[in-house]
């Protein structure tokens, strides 16, 4: 039999359409394509805020991903009813292998009739089986503002994520900036829409017995806070990040850094806080599931980002009411309330530690929830919303979730 090329596959699928769920029907299932299943994954957290909130009975999620990182969602997703499916990474030797296990998902799955795919530089893996699958809906989710933060991996991923962009029914992305990264002028504006990293505004409210508990627990009731929630990667700038802290320390001796989170960077980090001699001045907690908790016992959050897409962390930290001081190179999209304060990475060191001590704004809790909800940060709305986007209910934009302008 002649295999089908990529035109013939996209030509046959322009009648296809997704059967809307509803009440008694199956959910309609959504395999997400990720890069692994870690609680270190930004992309992992977003997804997972959307899943607890998603009407399952409409709508199940399955995740295909692809490092064998440790799975800590795997627990969660499947008391949700989802499944996960892992692939080996693919590479040059492993290729065949992976197509062949790819086209064995599909073939005991046929229910999977939306992919939402959010990892660009697998595209020329997964997407050619995807298309000969016939999947009616095929998603591509834009999550940052630049490939990498070298060179050599900018080129590599820039290149790899060209491929198969344009096979796409929809196209997503976190902020304007992440969908110009991906889709330029290629795809006209209004056909992407911006799906914000959205949180739950009541699993943040801010509680005085949380707040002494959880600094009690980690030693600092009586120290000024500096927190950071990260991949230790090196588009987060934690180096630089050191060196503020030192001169927050020169100045406010009480102060202390909380660093939430792990990554490639974790020996280097740890090697620089040793001879810095910061070792009883910083808090390396790891990587952790209650950061709403861990917020609370902030002073400051601060985030001086090489690039971002839309930093999930910084949404939170406002949720919680939690004064934030972010680089100029984080989109002004996540300035969501008055608690956000931008400064240059040209600044020296010094001068965001006096940025960050004296950034005192005044937090309304109520208004803080109003912002998040009237911008689309509200995880709940946003769910309601995909749920009946995925089921083929609606193909218009929730408020606060527009299509680029």
């Amino acid at each position: 039999m002649q295999k089908k090329g990529t035109a013939e596959c996209l030509k046959e699928q322009e009648n296809e359409t997704i059967t809307s769920g509803s009440a008694g029907d199956t959910p309609v299932w959504v395999l997400h394509v990720v890069s692994r299943l870690a609680i270190s994954c930004g992309v992992m957290s977003v997804l997972m805020k959307l899943y607890r909130q998603m009407d399952r009975e409409r709508v199940q999620f399955a995740f295909l991903t692809h490092e064998r990182s440790p799975m800590d969602y795997g627990d969660e997703i499947q008391a949700l009813g989802g499944r996960i499916h892992q692939l080996p990474k693919p590479a040059v030797g492993s290729l065949r292998l992976y197509r062949r296990q790819l086209r064995q998902v599909f073939v005991d799955h046929p229910e999977y009739r939306v992919v939402h795919g959010h990892v660009p530089v697998l595209l020329p893996f997964y997407m050619p089986e995807v298309l000969r699958q016939h999947v009616p809906r095929r998603i591509l989710h834009s999550h940052s503002s630049r490939h990498s933060a070298t060179r050599a991996k900018q080129l590599r991923n820039a290149c790899l994520s060209r491929f198969y962009r344009y096979s796409h029914t929809d196209y997503f992305a976190c902020s304007r900036e992440s969908a110009r990264l991906l889709y330029g002028r290629r795809i006209p504006e209004d056909r992407v829409l911006i799906l914000r990293n959205a949180v739950n505004p009541d699993a943040y409210r801010m509680d005085s017995r949380t707040q002494q508990e959880i600094r009690r627990s980690l030693g600092l009731e009586n120290n000024w806070v500096m927190g950071h929630v990260g991949r230790f990667a090196r588009e987060k700038n934690h180096l630089f990040l050191l060196q503020i802290f030192e001169e927050v320390l020169r100045r406010r001796p009480d102060a202390r850094l909380l660093l939430v989170g792990a990554g490639e960077m974790d020996s280097e980090i740890r090697e620089t806080i040793g001879q810095r001699g910061l070792e009883g001045n910083v808090i390396l907690s790891g990587p952790r599931r209650d950061v709403p908790a861990l917020l609370q016992a902030m002073d400051c959050f601060v985030l001086p980002s090489l690039f971002e897409g839309l930093p999930l962390t910084v949404v939170e930290a406002q949720a919680a009411g939690v004064p934030c001081v972010v680089s100029d190179q984080v989109t002004d999209e996540v300035r969501i309330t008055a608690l956000v304060r931008t400064v240059s990475l040209s600044q020296s060191a010094g001068q965001w530690a006096e940025a960050i001590l004296s950034w005192r704004p005044e937090a309304d809790r109520l208004q803080i929830q109003q912002d998040l909800r009237e911008r689309g940060f509200d995880v709940r709305q946003t769910a309601k919303w995909l749920a009946e986007y995925y089921t083929g209910e609606t193909e218009v934009s929730p408020d606060g979730c527009d299509s680029q302008e």
